[in-house]
């Protein structure tokens, strides 16, 4: 029975550890794990991977787990998550977070009384980021546990370097064959700019970058150790060695990836990598490592720069030029969105608008027009901020803490070369995360969240495990010896712990022996301690959450095949509300339902489901606004006003909320009121300002009330004139363009076309004087442009003034030498010598 149990504590190891290298490996190549259906496998085995090892510990006769730093603030803030998801009085809320209580007594008071709110503005979305937190911690607990044992420690370095190098080879071989497409079958349906598996360049960057400080670092330690002869002696030397064919492999494998990330042209991975570089010789210059690696980490810097070269720098310097626009300013939106951004932070510092919700919240403060999507702030540390408040932000400040300084003590006491270059390869590859986060999202980024803990885990393990054999040691070690001498006691390790002298052939035999408190021979307080855990109670609580998040992810999967497979009224109708039973918190499935029931003049059950949207979804303003007409239609005008003017706060640079409000004002008989949103509307959109005068007529505004609501810019004049032109109001029509006119010079972006506009107009009216002035008007914006002299010489000429004809043609011929006509029309001009 002894052997029996023995074997199965085997046997679920070794599941434990492929689950675990199986995770590592998948979620990169899962297109980065972006997706529900990757988010799904990476989810529930990361945390079927801990419910293992918890079953494995509780079978055991002395259940241990090696106490980690961080741990508490991870459960902490995973119980922050959850208590953004809890009903909590509105009072209450008023209290902690007066913002989102007026955000719900904008939308959802505006019907129903409000006695609990939730913190969290999207609930859906804060449970997904609830469970891939939940992974990401489980994956640094179980990274950790494994990782006490030598043999597991370095067989997983061994697969993430070569998986890293696979990757970095598949990425430049995509690069030269690219066909835009992922694997080269995978269409990208959502846009993107592929690199590698993923769908962005700038998150495959991310990935290669926290891994190149690893993989250098173990370049480094298998670098062979050469004995002080000639140079032909040392060239034999360095090719007979064991550990030379895996330093080139290395070496080649460093160069790779680090070629990847220039070819990916992410201006943030380039300058974080930069910048961790720089950490990277700072941790070898002061650690316990004496042999000088400037010169190798010059030649791989070299070899990288060749390389790069070799594919070209051009794209690499258009990135980076394209930063600054022509006035000197910063063109970029991450910029506008950084600045957003702090505004929801100074409404929301305290809790946050719920983990997983920028996207949602962002409409509300957004300056960048309504056409460019956001889902994430660009900037980890703003996004933690938005989404969790001062709360989780001081959360995470502590989880990083506890990791540095807790592992960095252990660090500094260290003296196994193998542990030394793991631990700076591991904590140089978070410092480079932790900048790139500055410019994007990659901890949002399944597969790169992922990696960072384990980076944390290893960071952890490397300052911690010991990586000799204890009774090895002991019973290959010498008598005690006087302090000091090797193999004598340490005094700044403690009792017991003994430094081994260094084994001929170089770095491989250099090693303590200190491991985790428990192994009787080391009692420091800044190693791992061993504790006894009730391992059966969290197994039981790890086998919850895996199965609510297996259920949760599935729901999702499914909710979404139904969805996408619905067709015609009446199927859909069955399909989506199935969509809506395995997936009850995606708001998009009430508000197709209601949709049904309204086409189907069902308005009290279209107004349940609509109300079932805006509860999950309280500040969507389109979900927001079609509630507020079912109201209207059902005779409610008060909650319908105010739930159509909360649909535009909740999205302000989205036009279409303007429109449809001020289209309710004006069958109610509002038209001043309707007009002002109307003239903010076409502000947005100047260039559809056709759309909004259709609306106008549709309503039976006269042309004067029309005029009023157009903006002091040019293309929604233009576009009226023309409207009035057609429609026969002739004489408006000409005093709009003479506005017209007036405008052209406070235009900020101009266009050819409008001067062609106006003139044809007053040549069609054959006002020649005015249309001479759009022309001059023209020519002097416009001085390098040989159309518009050509059409303000052919005016001169047909108001007989020759001599300007023939100088406007000649400007014209002297701008495009080949312009036939304006030679022809010169020479016709040119008075005959008789």
């Amino acid at each position: 029975m002894t052997e029996y149990l023995k074997n199965n504590k085997i046997i679920r190891s070794k599941i434990i550890f492929r689950i675990f290298l199986f995770v590592l490996i998948f979620s990169p190549l899962a297109f980065g794990t972006v997706e529900p259906w990757s988010y799904t496998f990476m989810e529930s085995l990361s945390i079927a991977a801990l419910f293992l090892f918890f079953l494995k510990t509780a079978s055991s006769k002395e259940p241990v787990f090696y106490n980690m730093p961080g741990i508490i603030p991870l459960l902490f803030l995973l119980g922050y998550i959850l208590f953004q998801l809890v009903p909590l009085p509105s009072a209450f809320v008023a209290l902690i977070s007066p913002e989102r209580y007026q955000i719900q007594k904008e939308t959802v008071g505006a019907f129903e009384q409000l006695n609990w709110i939730s913190l969290t503005i999207n609930k859906k979305a804060t449970l997904m980021e609830f469970f891939r937190i939940a992974a990401y911690a489980a994956f640094y607990i179980v990274t950790v546990q494994l990782l006490t044992k030598k043999e597991l420690l370095k067989k997983t370095i061994t697969v993430v370097i070569y998986f890293a190098a696979f990757m970095s080879f598949f990425g430049i071989l995509q690069f030269i064959l690219s066909n835009n497409k992922i694997y080269w079958v995978r269409e990208l349906t959502k846009g993107g700019a592929p690199f590698g598996p993923y769908v962005n360049h700038n998150h495959y960057a991310g990935l290669m970058g926290m891994l190149f400080p690893l993989v250098l670092s173990q370049f480094l330690y298998h670098k062979p150790k050469i004995t002080d002869n000639s140079f032909r002696e040392r060239i034999v030397e360095f090719f007979d060695q064991h550990k030379t064919n895996i330093h080139i492999v290395l070496g080649f494998s460093a160069v790779l990836i680090a070629t990847t990330m220039f070819l990916s042209i992410s201006r943030g991975a380039i300058i974080s990598l930069s910048a961790s570089m720089v950490l990277f010789g700072i941790l070898l210059r002061f650690s316990p490592l004496k042999r000088k690696r400037g010169v190798i980490i010059i030649l791989i810097i070299f070899l990288v720069l060749l390389f790069v070269s070799w594919f070209g720098w051009e794209p690499i310097f258009k990135k980076f030029g394209s930063t600054i626009n022509e006035q000197g300013d910063l063109a970029d939106l991450r910029i506008n969105i950084f600045k957003d951004s702090s505004n929801i932070i100074k409404d929301f510092f305290f809790t946050g608008t719920g983990f997983g919700s920028f996207s949602d919240i962002y409409k509300m403060y957004r300056t960048i027009p309504a056409g460019n999507f956001v889902d994430h702030a660009h900037n980890d540390y703003t996004e933690l901020f938005t989404d969790g408040g001062v709360i989780a932000f001081l959360l995470a400040v502590w989880f990083l803490s506890e990791v540095f300084m807790r592992s960095y003590m252990s660090f500094r006491r260290r003296n196994n070369t193998y542990a030394l270059y793991l631990y700076i390869g591991s904590v140089t590859g978070i410092i480079y995360m932790l900048a790139h986060s500055l410019f994007d999202f990659n901890l949002h980024i399944g597969a790169n969240g992922l990696f960072f803990f384990f980076l944390a885990g290893l960071v952890v393990s490397s300052a911690n495990t010991r990586l000799r054999d204890t009774k090895e040691f002991i019973s290959k070690a010498p008598s005690p010896l006087p302090t000091g001498q090797a193999g004598s006691p340490s005094p700044s390790r403690g009792e017991g712990c003994y430094i081994s002298p260094p084994l001929r052939g170089g770095d491989e035999g250099e090693g303590e022996v200190c491991g985790f408190t428990n192994d009787r021979i080391s009692h420091n307080k800044t190693h791992l301690k061993a504790m006894k855990i009730p391992a059966k109670q969290f197994s039981i609580l790890t086998g919850v959450i895996l199965f609510a998040c297996v259920v949760f992810n599935s729901g999702i999967l499914m909710g979404s095949w139904y969805f996408s497979s619905a067709e015609g009224l009446n199927i859909a109708g069955n399909k989506v509300r199935t969509a809506a039973l395995f997936d009850p918190f995606e708001p998009k499935y009430h508000y197709a339902i209601a949709n049904i029931e309204k086409r189907r003049k069902n308005m009290e059950q279209a107004a349940v489901q609509y109300n079932k949207a805006v509860q999950l979804s309280p500040v969507n303003g389109e979900y927001v606004q079609k509630l507020g007409l079912i109201y209207s239609d059902l005779g409610q005008f008060a909650p319908a006003d105010r739930l159509l003017q909360s649909g535009i706060r909740s999205d302000i640079s989205d036009p279409l909320r303007y429109r449809v409000y001020a289209s309710w004002l004006f069958a109610r008989g509002e038209t001043e009121k309707g007009i002002g949103y109307i003239k903010s509307g076409i502000s947005m959109e100047p260039d559809k300002a056709r759309t909004y005068i259709a609306l106008m007529v549709l309503h039976g505004l006269p042309d004067s009330k029309i005029k009023e609501a157009l903006p002091g810019l040019l293309r929604p004049y233009l576009q009226f004139a023309g409207y009035l032109e057609k429609t026969g109001n002739e004489e408006m029509a000409g005093d709009v363009y003479r506005e017209a006119v007036d405008l052209l010079k406070k235009e900020k972006e101009l266009n050819i076309s409008y001067f062609y506009e106006i003139f044809r107009y007053y040549m069609k009216k054959d006002l020649y004087d005015e249309a001479l002035n759009v022309m001059k008007t023209g020519i002097e914006l416009f001085p390098e442009d040989a159309g518009l002299r050509m059409a303000g010489a052919d005016l001169y000429e047909k108001m007989g003034n020759k001599n300007m004809a023939m100088e406007e043609y000649q400007k014209a011929l002297f701008i495009d030498p080949r312009n036939k006509q304006a030679r022809a029309k010169l020479e016709k001009l040119q008075p005959t010598n008789k």
